[in-house]
């Protein structure tokens, strides 16, 4: 009994000075944290917190301290993770106010951190102390106020960056320091500001042979640069939520050749009103997603896509089921057509839709649903309306 309020007494301070033991970690109460990650997110934090760590089986992968009222992220800020992170370190600064990073950040940390994300915040550059990270594969600074950017910090992580994402609603040209990103193979670019990419400076981005993923979105956008048609290995194409007005049928006439290795194409969010002939610029299409415009009726724009696996029309204006669906190959397997201004579907549908197993047709006004389709078709596709 001489030895129990003691314990107890240790509880209770362990309790009110703020620390949390789970076996692995130790660390302030307005944090948690495993054996692989410390989450420090939504906590009103004002400053990177000085972990206490314990050495039993602890191996971070994850700082998570997203969502915090963090302005200024010092020298030095990191290095109380010590000994205990890995080589593959993801740390989590998103949602904080953060303007400055001092150029001794991420000391003790250069060859351990591989995602950094900056997101949502307030840094008018990519600051100098990313340049220190030897190992960096993923960075995000989208939806900060960048005004520039420096070429030297994007060499030195060219390398071994292989995804950026950036927002450049302050640029009117595009920037020509992203060909430094020489090993990327994901580019998401957002608010551009400028109806144009002109072929010259988009020129260096299309001789990034690794890269096979582009996205551009929030941009007012009129037309793309011709030389994409250029970039053998891109694989995905991602367009949305741009102001393609009274531009949709000449938008994919820049290339006079096919496209043959996309297999994603996203146009979501858009103003077409008429799908473009894609089919010819991009015949081996697997994955298309035209939700989100103002279609009313489709011709034979898809014909041409034998490899079609699935189709995104949701939130568009069709007041007929396309007929022109009818005339696809059988490797649809995915169908979108919710909330649109279909009132009948006949018999004849999905006659070569032989692959289809998932169709989504609710939020349409249908009033008839031939026998066949509704009977045949509901059991397999789970069809609802």
């Amino acid at each position: 009994m001489r030895f129990l309020v003691p314990t107890l007494a240790l509880v209770h301070l362990t309790v009110v000075t703020g620390f949390l033991l789970d076996h692995t970690c130790l660390i302030g109460t307005t944090c948690t944290c495993t054996s692989t990650e410390i989450l420090c997110n939504n906590q009103g934090l004002d400053n990177v917190p000085s972990f206490k760590i314990n050495g039993r089986n602890t191996s971070i992968d994850l700082l998570d301290m997203s969502a915090n009222n963090i302005t200024v992220l010092t020298t030095n800020a990191f290095t109380s993770l010590g000994a205990y992170v890995t080589s593959s370190l993801r740390i989590d600064v998103s949602d904080n106010k953060i303007r400055v990073i001092e150029d001794g950040c991420f000391n003790g940390l250069e060859d351990m951190i591989v995602t950094l994300d900056l997101s949502h915040n307030n840094l008018q550059g990519i600051p100098t102390a990313v340049a220190s990270l030897s190992k960096i594969r993923v960075l995000k600074v989208e939806f900060n106020p960048i005004i520039a950017l420096d070429s030297f910090v994007l060499s030195r992580i060219g390398n071994t960056l292989e995804n950026i994402s950036i927002t450049l609603d302050r640029f009117k040209r595009w920037p020509n320091e992203l060909h430094f990103l020489f090993k990327l193979k994901e580019l998401t670019v957002y608010n551009f500001n400028s109806p144009i990419i002109r072929n010259s400076d988009f020129h260096y981005i299309t001789q990034i042979l690794s890269l096979s993923s582009i996205e551009l979105s929030h941009s007012p956008l009129e037309e793309f640069p011709g030389t994409i048609c250029d970039m053998s290995n891109l694989n995905s194409l991602n367009i949305a939520n741009n102001a393609f007005v009274d531009r949709t049928v000449e938008f994919f006439s820049i290339c006079h050749a096919p496209l043959n290795p996309i297999r994603t194409l996203s146009m979501h969010s858009n103003n077409f009103d008429v799908l473009p002939d894609i089919g010819k610029i991009f015949p081996n299409i697997e994955h298309l997603n035209f939700s989100d415009n103002n279609l009313r009726y489709l011709n034979n724009e898809l014909t041409a896509m034998s490899r079609l696996i699935s189709l995104d029309l949701n939130n568009n204006r069709l007041a007929h089921f396309p007929s022109t669906l009818d005339t696809l190959t059988p490797s649809l397997q995915v169908l979108y057509l919710r909330n649109n201004s279909l009132i009948e579907i006949d018999n004849k549908a999905f006659t070569s839709l032989t692959s289809l197993q998932m169709f989504f047709l609710d939020m349409n006004p249908l009033e008839y649903i031939g026998a066949n389709t509704r009977n045949v078709n509901r059991k397999r596709y789970n069809l609802t309306w």
